[in-house]
């Protein structure tokens, strides 16, 4: 299926080398990307001086309805830290373990917050990287009720903690 031609966003755009996304293309991105069968490549194409590339960055990471983009929990910050120190900045990766937040959050969060406050923060996976699968991120306890998950480690339990930070 291909999108109607009108579709098309101006060519006077296209101009610059990089430049931030319009609402007027953020619009056109949604509507195309509802349209599963399209590649990347051929919405960019609906979005002159766009790549592919772009596009998904920009839909993944932004406009996806899926992607959380309220303010950071104190339990998500532990989690990016505990899971920095075993994976290293495998953004993607530590995202997994987060509900709904991208690899680009992650990063962005770890870089402007959690860096600045604890610029001593270790990694053991400085070694060469190799694909190991995480672990499960989230176990829920028997009852289904969301509000009684528990984010499981090696040694201790999150909701033990009073102030994680301090284990740092």
């Amino acid at each position: 299926m291909q999108a109607p031609a009108n579709f098309k966003i101006d060519a006077q755009y296209s101009t610059s080398l990089r430049k931030r996304f319009t609402e007027a293309e953020d619009n056109l991105l949604r509507t195309l990307r509802a349209n599963d069968k399209m590649t990347w490549d051929e919405i960019a194409s609906y979005l002159p001086g766009r790549t592919g590339r772009q596009c998904k960055d920009r839909y993944n990471n932004y406009l996806n309805q899926q992607i959380v983009l309220k303010n950071w929990t104190t339990e998500e910050d532990f989690i990016i830290i505990q899971k920095y120190q075993q994976y290293g900045p495998r953004w993607t990766t530590i995202a997994k373990f987060l509900n709904n937040r991208s690899g680009n959050n992650v990063k962005n969060r770890w870089y402007k917050s959690i860096a600045l406050r604890y610029p001593n923060l270790q990694t053991v996976a400085t070694a060469p990287r190799h694909n190991k699968k995480p672990e499960s991120p989230v176990v829920e306890n028997q009852n289904s009720d969301s509000s009684s998950e528990v984010f499981n480690d090696d040694i201790f339990e999150y909701h033990e903690l009073d102030d994680p930070f301090l284990l740092i």
